[in-house]
């Protein structure tokens, strides 16, 4: 009580109340579980566990109370279920995100129900359990590498009998989710991409008692154009290699919205219309500076085999910060801050590294900006009130780089795409020409569109820029991606 009238206090004083971190709890369910939780911000939790022994029925419940707050339920964390006897889940519908290895080695789980509106799918998230059955929302935008697998001193991807699957699920990425193909491919024979019929989601029937579903908790099926029936391209480019960063959750800065989607259809797109190799893209979400050390070195190893003849694709969706003394720039890894340059990794840096590696070429997408503005309206936490122009940095070696926004834009959401603006525009051009499309070209369009939907959704500009190194004069206009 103490707290929310503080929180009231400040907030008619205009002072802005900042969350101050994770808070742990324990509360008992309606059917009289103890559940653990986490806050993830002043009114939403993720289940971190709970005392589920005997339990075969296990409900997560939207809303908790705790010390005259009530909280939304938002995630199920990681490791929060393993090894656990239940036999059958309900996830409510205020979640949005199940955590790697979260139902790990749940044997006996026989019947899932998943809502719409959940988003992502944890990495190992169901491994060796009884599931024959699956329903996965729609919704879902991100599927972690085996999260359906079997595993018998092995993971092995198992078969299912689907009456729901989101776009997202391919026959060309099904084994690395942990399911066959084969199940894929039944369902699309059932389910044609272009039909217009609504799949029936069979979901479990929690208890009479249980609350209705929080209005503010649901979230509507991702419509954007850029999202469904990609054309194919039959070739295939081996020598091209692709690494994508998606940072949405930060751990001490605000979410960048829609980053995980941004990423994880821009790797569909350089697998279905760029023709790259699902081998030779890496897809980082929520990536630590370890993990984007780690993709530059993979990148220069790739380059060293291939002895000149690699190219690179990169993509980064993310936060920038700048030097507010330098104007120099930095990539901001979500276990970073933006108050510490320490901790970001600085994109001069990333430039003469990607520049100095022996390849035909390296083009780098950018949806970020560097003046210390969040995706959207407002700053970041640790930022200044107001923006900084960042300076320029220049590309080396052979490359190209398109930048979301310039000096001390801000780089904007398209909300009713679930995209940000800068990447809505690169992916729906490709989508348009196929991928057959010049670098010269695809940089007028999308610094034409976005320019224009700015100013008319934001009333503020954002202005998508093209640089590259001097070495390169023109000749990168004519150069295209597949």
């Amino acid at each position: 009580m103490r707290k929310w009238l503080m929180t009231m206090v400040l907030t008619m004083l205009g002072i802005t109340v900042v969350y101050a971190g994770d808070v742990k709890f324990k509360a008992v369910s309606a059917e009289g579980v103890e559940f653990s939780y986490k806050t993830l911000s002043q009114s939403t939790v993720e289940v971190t566990g709970g005392k589920v022994k005997g339990v075969e029925r296990l409900i997560i419940p939207e809303r908790v109370d705790y010390e005259g707050t009530s909280y939304i339920v938002k995630e199920i964390g990681q490791r929060a279920f393993v090894n656990t006897g239940i036999l059958s889940l309900v996830v409510p519908a205020s979640v949005t995100k199940i955590g790697n290895r979260a139902f790990w080695y749940c044997e006996k789980l026989e019947e899932v129900s998943l809502p719409e509106g959940l988003r992502e799918i944890g990495e190992c998230a169901f491994v060796n359990s009884a599931l024959t059955t699956l329903a996965i929302p729609k919704s879902v935008k991100t599927i972690g590498d085996r999260a359906f697998a079997g595993f018998n001193m092995a993971f092995f991807a198992k078969d299912y009998d689907f009456t729901c699957i989101p776009s997202i699920l391919t026959t060309s990425n099904s084994k690395s989710k942990g399911i066959t193909s084969a199940s894929i491919e039944s369902y699309r024979a059932d389910h044609p991409v272009n039909a217009q019929v609504q799949p029936q989601v069979v979901y479990v029937q929690a208890p009479a008692q249980q609350q209705a579903p929080l209005a503010e908790a649901t979230h509507k099926v991702p419509s954007s154009d850029v999202d469904v029936n990609l054309p194919n391209n039959p070739a295939t480019n081996e020598n091209t290699f692709a690494v994508i960063i998606a940072n949405e959750n930060y751990q001490e800065e605000v979410t960048v919205e829609y980053a995980l989607n941004d990423g994880e259809m821009f790797k569909e797109y350089c697998c279905k219309v760029l023709g790259i190799p699902e081998d030779n893209i890496h897809i980082r979400k929520d990536a630590t500076r370890n993990n984007l050390i780690a993709e530059v070195a993979w990148m220069q190893k790739v380059a060293e085999a291939y002895k000149g003849e690699a190219r690179f694709v990169v993509y980064y969706a993310g936060h920038g910060i700048p030097d507010e003394k330098s104007g120099s720039s930095y990539l901001l890894p979500v276990d970073g801050k933006g108050s510490m340059l320490e901790t970001g990794y600085s994109l001069q840096q990333f430039y003469q590294q990607l520049g100095e590696m022996p390849s035909s070429g390296v083009v780098v997408f950018m949806d970020a900006c560097f003046s210390g503005s969040k995706r959207g309206d407002g700053m970041l936490a640790s930022a200044r009130g107001v923006a900084i122009k960042a300076k320029v940095q220049e590309p080396k070696g052979k490359m190209v780089v398109f930048s979301a926004a310039q000096g001390d834009e801000t780089a904007y959401p398209l909300k009713d795409k679930e995209h940000g603006l800068f990447t809505y525009y690169l992916l729906k051009k490709l989508k348009d020409t196929q991928g057959n499309v010049t670098l010269g070209e695809l940089s007028s369009y999308v610094s034409d569109q976005v320019s224009k939907k700015s100013i008319v959704s934001n009333g503020k500009s954002q202005t998508p820029s093209v640089s590259h190194s001097s070495s390169m004069n023109e000749s990168w206009k004519t150069m295209k991606l597949k």
